[in-house]
């Protein structure tokens, strides 16, 4: 259980997308990462004003941009069971190629892609 002054499900550290299209952004990862969608609240017109998204055992927070809020690109270091494999679902899903998939020296395989937000998802599995 997290502490009193952390929401449950919750870690100390939650990323937090401002997309210019954030329902693109969470077919991406929902279709990448196998994300499940917690919460999401749109506005009147339609557009994601807040959505909470699981990926594994970490959430991450997404929205749309306006007026107020400019769209942000994040890179993120996401461990997966298969390099290989959620990196070919990345590019199915439009991702352009940062790195192919590579054993590393310190004891990972990794790769990178690009989501269509411009985001970077740097993918590892521990090989060690």
């Amino acid at each position: 259980m997290a502490p009193h002054y952390i929401r449950n499900g919750f870690l100390n550290v939650t990323p937090y997308f401002i997309a210019e299209d954030a329902d693109q952004l969470i077919d991406f990862v929902v279709h990448c990462f196998d994300a499940k969608i917690i919460d999401m609240l749109r506005n009147d017109e339609g557009r994601i004003r807040h959505a909470e998204v699981r990926i594994g055992d970490s959430i991450i927070e997404i929205s749309e941009a306006n007026e107020k809020y400019s769209p942000v690109q994040l890179a993120i270091h996401l461990y997966v069971r298969n390099v290989d494999e959620t990196y070919r679902k990345c590019l199915d899903a439009g991702a352009s190629i940062i790195e192919e998939p590579l054993d590393k020296s310190y004891g990972e395989r990794g790769a990178g892609v690009r989501d269509l937000q411009g985001n970077q998802w740097f993918l590892a599995t521990r090989t060690e």
